[in-house]
C-alpha cells in the first residue's frame, strides 16, 4: 500500500468539480444575465425612463408612501374592516 498523493492537476480538477454544483452554476448563469440586462438598459435605469405603465404605477406608489410612516394606522383599520 502507497501512500502517494495524487498528482496535483488530479487533485486540483476534483476539487474544483466538487466546487461546481449545479446550483451555482445557476447562480452564476443567473447574475451573468442579470448583469448584462442592467448593463444594456443603463441609461434608462440611472434616467428612470419608465417603459410601461406598470412601472410608472410602481413609481407613484413608492413616492407617494414615502411621506407616511411605516404602517399607517388607517390602512392598518382599513384591512381589518375588509376582513
Amino acid at each position: 500500500m502507497t501512500d502517494a498523493a495524487p498528482p496535483a492537476s488530479k487533485a486540483a480538477d476534483k476539487g474544483f468539480s466538487s466546487w461546481l454544483t449545479p446550483v451555482r452554476i445557476a447562480l452564476i448563469v443567473w447574475a451573468a444575465m442579470s448583469l448584462i440586462a442592467i448593463v444594456a438598459r443603463w441609461h434608462a435605469i440611472a434616467t428612470l425612463e419608465l417603459s410601461d405603465t406598470d412601472d410608472a404605477m410602481r413609481m407613484a406608489q413608492v413616492r407617494d408612501r414615502r411621506h407616511q410612516p411605516l404602517l399607517a394606522l388607517h390602512q392598518l383599520l382599513l384591512v381589518q374592516l375588509e376582513r
